[in-house]
């Protein structure tokens, strides 16, 4: 059966586009509520949404100079903007933005795979600086809870219920996100209240934050530990402090122009690393030293006539992606044993409004079609797929339901389709294997401003 779909699938009658991304977590979805192209800063741009700092650099360098954006158009005659990167902006972000005329936030979410059902449902509030939220899971019935309250004045913030702490590169205080393709450095400083089911990076208890001129103080009295910051501020240079318990750390950052240095020490970690913007070419290299030994991540980033290009090589193992406007490529290092080394590729392709995903991985191999299109109030988005599994797995870039992750591990036989359907703020997304109806999936997400 995945044979003939794969046949049947060649067949370019359908009419299928590009799908956007749907990897959105909470803080993104909190960000993109509150920002707009004239507000939006180069680090959410960098650490949550993944933009590369080549375009990233151009965006903000034309924003200073002419003071803001007036119109959407603009965005396509900024150089080192290509075309892809300015339909994602304009996409995510309008011009402008009031934001209070929203004064809090729904998400709701349910899922139902493989027998299990998921219920979760987060309710953010937010009037001048004082916030509130509270998530509830269920699943399979089972409750949990999670919430916080804040209130934030100019120069202070303090919290009650759960949170997560941030400084330096992440080691001893902070919290995993999505890997960005263009850098290790971490972006993140302060206090943040915390809904969700992910428990890494997460405390509960009473904190506060202060800032002083230069000076920024933080602490906190959690369930499992006390945490202190400390972190001096000048104007192309950071460092400072921070306590966990009995664990310390020191970290520091040195920033000018294209420049970017940046460190933290630990006892048992510590992360070097740096990156330089040269003539439109993007270098990074961290060194991390653990009681394993001494790893390196170096980043390569630039822009040629075929796209966009992204080098990642981390521990080892070698990541390339080329970016244009109608052709992708991924190749991903994988690592069975020291001496057994296998290549992941995928090839997106748009042709005539036909997005085609071509797989293949160390005899694994398969197709997807992706279709996009508006009907009344509601936009649809249908994928077709077919892999045939021979002990190497591929990964679907499908159109997911909002807040879920956009992307399917075939580890399996797949032929079957993946759908989405979004009316409002309302979305439904399933995904159907006839090769194993068991495993078929339902998700909804409902997602609102008050």
């Amino acid at each position: 059966m995945v044979r003939i779909l794969l046949f049947l699938l060649f067949v370019p009658h359908l009419g299928f586009s590009q799908v956007p991304r749907e990897a959105l977590t909470e803080e993104a979805l909190e960000v993109i509520d509150t920002s707009s192209l004239n507000n939006i800063s180069a680090q959410h741009l960098w650490q949550i949404f993944g933009l590369p700092k080549d375009a990233i650099f151009h965006f903000i360098s034309y924003r200073n100079t002419f003071g803001s954006i007036s119109h959407t158009s603009e965005l396509y005659y900024i150089d080192g903007l290509d075309t892809l990167t300015a339909e994602y902006l304009l996409d995510m972000f309008p011009l402008k933005r009031n934001v209070e005329h929203s004064r809090g936030q729904i998400v709701s979410k349910s899922s139902l795979s493989n027998g299990t059902v998921r219920l979760s449902s987060s309710l953010l509030v937010r009037h001048h600086g004082q916030r509130a939220a509270l998530h509830t899971l269920l699943e399979n019935f089972k409750p949990t809870y999670n919430g916080y309250v804040s209130s934030s004045t100019k120069n202070s913030k303090w919290l009650i219920g759960d949170f997560s702490m941030h400084c330096g590169q992440g080691i001893l205080l902070g919290r995993p996100g999505f890997p960005s393709p263009t850098t290790n450095e971490y972006f993140r400083f302060g206090l943040s209240g915390q809904t969700g089911v992910s428990s890494s990076g997460m405390y509960r208890g009473v904190a506060w934050q202060y800032q002083n001129k230069s000076n920024t103080f933080l602490g906190a009295l959690s369930q499992t530990s006390p945490l202190l910051i400390w972190q001096k501020n000048h104007s192309v240079l950071a460092y400072g402090a921070a306590l966990k318990g009995s664990e310390w750390t020191v970290f520091g950052k040195y920033f000018k122009g294209p420049l970017r240095l940046f460190t933290e020490v630990t006892r048992e970690k510590q992360h070097v690393g740096g990156n330089l913007l040269y003539q439109d070419v993007l270098f990074e290299l961290n060194v991390l030293r653990t009681k394993e030994g001494l790893t390196t991540r170096k980043y390569l980033s630039w822009q040629d006539r075929l796209g966009r290009w992204h080098v990642i090589h981390n521990d080892g193992i070698l990541r390339v992606q080329l970016q244009n406007k109608n052709l992708r490529l991924f190749v991903n290092e994988h690592s069975k044993g020291a001496l057994v080394r296998t290549y992941r590729w995928k090839l997106q392709l748009q042709r005539s409004k036909i997005n085609y995903d071509l797989h293949w991985h160390q005899g694994t191999y398969g197709l997807s079609l992706r279709h996009t299109w508006l009907h009344g109030p509601a936009k649809y988005h249908l994928s077709f797929a077919a892999v045939d599994y021979q002990g190497s797995p591929v990964w679907l870039g499908i159109p997911a339901a909002r807040g879920y992750l956009g992307a399917l591990a075939i580890h399996e036989d797949f032929s079957g389709i993946v759908a989405k359907v979004a009316i409002g703020p309302l979305q439904i997304g399933t995904t159907i294997n006839f090769e194993n109806i068991p495993k078929s999936t339902l998700q909804m997400s409902y997602f609102t401003s008050l």
